[in-house]
């Protein structure tokens, strides 16, 4: 009986021997499947020992095993469903927690990640390890109050297995893919999936991109990351081996003509016992980067440069130093231009998580102003192998933020390199943030970015760092305000930005009337247009009695009201809304000439001008009669297609000769000043018809006299083809002289508020040919001056202009070599 119990428990020794040397067994296979980057193979190992143990703590470690293995093939779904069987409830190793914070990262689940850090930090208070990966979700989080550009997947290259580092091919695209192709072969360890292969999708002729097809070039087995050098036709790809950490760059000749790529050869610079991938041939075609693990590295795979001389053949490698290189991988790089480097590393200070995208300036002797390109562009996942079409802002782009489908390609079109824009929207009164206040930022290029500020009042896009732009804000309760942003300097976010709105509080309207000249009658029906600050625009349409109106206008702004009908001559007032703080109605009986009177166009038909006023025995204007000018000067701009005449006639009194040449100088004083105004000179037309013409003959008394002495203007000609967008090009002052010594400006405002003159003075602008403005600061008050002018004559026109748009108190400075100096000063200079 003892004896059989002594063989039994020898048996059983015996069998739990070869069990435990068979789990070693197994976990040493494992373990060098891991090492040698085949995780496929050792996740497949350590689930069958984690199957045979029933000891709970081997058990757990595991599943950490099998985690990690999941977790480097991309598999985050089955990675983080083994990190929670292997952290379970103890939560005591903070290594583990940063593995599995890394997971919950890499698939978006930033309040998972975030708890798991916190956790390792507790138990390791400083871990650097765990303080940057905070950092990351601390990054990411405030980057989901960004406004930026979108991303399109690419749904007909993509498919569920990796579809990666698509390039261009002339107008097509190569790309990377482990897709099934019809048939079982073997996986590859690294990613469980298929080996990947190159991939050619032609663009139609709409610019969709077709199903991909395998590349007929040989060995496109294992391979991938290909880049083109359109200059010597060759193509250059990464083939691998399955031994670990073994790739190489191979090139092939292409014919365009027959399509066809010639057997691919090692490049000239490989050296067979080092490790190489991720070719990328500059935009010039004198330099490939790559990324490598060669001798004097800093460790993983740095990335590369080497030149291509002329003759054919490569220079030496160059590192691409330690603003671009770190102890981790830096992998995939590609370019913008030929002074603009992209590459992806899991190891810089800054970042999201996984592999994010870098860029850096090439500054001749190498790299800097390293730049984290902001979201879309990066995620908390892997993104990398941005590749940009020659000349445009499209591109495309890889990221395995999906995480059901692994690596993906993404579209964009949308320059990559970005600078934050952002601020917080607020009442004037007393700085309260304003919530769902509606922001628009709009390039100089037309594009625009719409987004609405959060509870506390605060707005941020991403816009590319080149931009300049404008930011309009509004709200229904509030008067919109702008803010123009130049591109100073190219790179610099500007995050503090304040825009302050009015509340409507106050009512400021306007109100005018609209007759017909020659029958002083009322016209209903007319259509009337309102454009002020931030592209406002508003319309209305006369009364039965000609009446219009505009309500709700913001104090201190300029507006334009612009008619035009049809067959009738098109006009513009410009008009200032007072700094009031009171409702108020701007019309003509309280200074605003805010009435029109439109004149039908037909030609040969004279129209007299009302209020034109010459000194006795004179021919010069009197300053009142410019005002009513100003309204001919506005007729004719606003309808660029109208040559006219310009008549003056005298009373019977005097001889003929006197009459007529004082009429026809009065006749040209008009023309002189229309086209001080900015009127071509080809289209008006000056004659003197003495007392030739009078409405009165033998005038018995004064009135009729004042009757006969009349201006008038008649149309000559009138082309109806000519558009308003011409109307600049119909316009004149004098022949710009840049190196004049002397030059005109008019004084337009004296302010204790710094305004941007393009915004403030923008309807001034819209209507005065050639008028830039220049602010004198002088302590805390600005004066804002409106110019150049090179005559006095077109100072004076100028000041006119700017009176009759509500700035009264604007008056003409002269400079000579840039000093001020005075008007008489101005007339006694000879230059």
């Amino acid at each position: 009986m003892m004896q059989r119990k002594y063989l039994i428990l020898l048996a059983f020794v015996l069998l739990s021997s070869q069990l435990l040397f068979a789990q070693k067994a197994i976990l040493r296979q494992a373990e060098k499947n891991y090492a040698a980057h085949n995780f496929l193979k050792a996740s497949q190992l350590w689930q069958k020992a984690f199957e045979q143990t029933s000891d709970p703590i081997q058990k757990q470690d595991l599943a950490f095993r099998i985690a990690t293995s999941y977790h480097r093939m991309n598999m985050i779904e089955p990675a983080l469903q083994w990190y929670a069987d292997a952290i379970g409830t103890t939560e005591n190793k903070p290594e583990w927690l940063l593995y599995q914070a890394d997971a919950f990262l890499r698939a978006g689940n930033l309040a998972a990640a975030r708890d798991a850090t916190n956790k390792a930090l507790k138990l390791e208070p400083y871990s650097a390890e765990a303080k940057r990966t905070l950092l990351f979700i601390q990054n990411f989080e405030s980057s989901k109050l960004l406004t930026h550009p979108k991303l399109f997947e690419a749904n007909t290259l993509n498919t569920t297995s990796s579809d990666y580092a698509a390039a261009w091919f002339n107008n097509d695209l190569i790309l990377s893919s482990s897709r099934f192709q019809g048939k079982t072969i073997q996986k590859d360890g690294r990613t469980s999936e298929n080996f990947s292969s190159l991939y050619l999708s032609v663009e139609n002729l709409y610019g969709d991109f077709g199903q991909a097809i395998l590349l007929p070039v040989d060995g496109n087995k294992n391979a991938g990351v290909m880049t083109f050098d359109s200059l010597t036709q060759r193509i250059f790809f990464t083939k691998c081996t399955n031994r670990k950490q073994k790739c190489s760059i191979l090139e092939s000749k292409f014919d365009a003509e027959t399509f066809y790529f010639s057997r691919p050869v090692t490049a000239g610079f490989v050296q067979k016992k080092h490790h190489y991938g991720h070719p990328h041939m500059s935009e010039n075609g004198k330099l490939m980067y790559f990324s490598a693990t060669l001798p004097g590295g800093y460790g993983g795979n740095d990335i590369y440069s080497i030149s291509l001389k002329a003759d054919g053949s490569w220079g030496l490698p160059v590192n691409a130093g330690p603003n671009v290189n770190t102890a981790f991988d830096e992998v995939f790089p590609t370019t913008i231009g030929d002074s603009i480097l992209l590459f992806s590393s899991a190891g810089q200070p800054e970042g999201y998580g996984g592999l994010d995208i870098y860029a850096v300036k090439s500054n001749g002797s190498g790299y800097s102003d390293l730049q984290l390109l902001l979201p879309p562009f990066n995620s908390t996942a892997d993104d990398f192998s941005l590749s940009m079409r020659k000349g445009t802002t499209k591109g495309v782009i890889s990221s395995s933020r999906k995480v059901s489908t692994n690596d993906d390609l993404y579209f964009f079109n949308a320059y990559p390199l970005r600078k934050l824009i952002g601020g917080v929207v607020a009442t004037l009164v007393d700085s309260t943030r304003i919530e769902a206040a509606k922001v628009i930022w709009k390039e100089t290029n037309g594009e625009e970015i719409t987004t609405a500020t959060t509870i506390d009042g605060v707005f941020i896009f991403s816009v590319p760092e080149y931009a300049s732009g404008l930011l309009t804000a509004s709200h229904p309760d509030y008067h919109l305000e702008q803010l123009r942003i130049l591109n100073k300097p190219a790179s610099e976010s500007r995050l503090n930005e304040w825009i302050l709105l009015q509340n409507k509080s106050y009512s400021i309207n306007i109100k005018g009337k609209v007759t017909e000249r020659d029958t002083q009658m009322p016209m209903e029906g007319e259509a009337l247009t309102l454009s002020g600050p931030g592209a406002y625009v508003a319309m209305t349409k006369t009364d039965v009695n000609g009446r219009y109106s505009f309500e709700s206008l913001q104090p201190d702004r300029i507006y334009t009201v612009r008619i035009s009908g049809e067959g009738f001559f098109t006009e513009s007032r410009v008009v200032r809304t007072p700094e009031v703080d009171m409702d108020m109605v701007l019309e003509k009986s309280n200074g605003y000439d805010l009435d029109f009177e439109l004149t039908r166009i037909t030609e040969k038909k004279e129209i007299v001008l009302n209020d034109i006023y010459y000194d006795f025995d004179k021919s010069e204007l009197r300053e009142s009669s410019k005002i009513e000018l100003q309204k001919l000067a506005s007729m004719l701009r606003e309808t660029p297609g109208v040559n006219i005449q310009i008549s003056s006639h005298t009373d019977e009194r005097g001889t003929d000769p006197y009459n007529n040449k004082l009429s026809l100088d009065r006749a040209q004083s008009v023309v002189d000043y229309l086209i001080a105004s900015g009127i071509s000179s080809s289209r008006l037309l000056a004659k003197g018809y003495g007392k030739s013409n009078p409405i009165f003959r033998n005038a018995q008394n004064e009135d009729q006299h004042q009757t006969n002495r009349r201006t008038t203007f008649q149309v000559v000609d009138y082309n109806s083809k000519v558009a308003s967008s011409d109307i600049r090009s119909n316009t004149e002052t004098s022949t710009i002289k840049e190196n004049s010594r002397l030059i005109f400006r008019v004084q337009v405002l004296v302010s204790s508020k710094k305004h941007d003159p393009d915004l403030y003075f923008a309807a001034l602008k819209n209507v005065v040919p050639n008028l830039s403005f220049f602010i004198q600061e002088q302590g805390a008050i600005y004066r804002y001056e409106a110019g150049d002018r090179y005559t006095l004559s077109e100072a004076e026109a100028l000041r006119t202009m700017i009176r009759s748009a509500g700035f009264n108190d604007s008056f003409i400075v002269p400079y000579i070599d840039q000093q001020r100096v005075t008007i008489q000063q101005a007339k006694d200079f000879i230059p």
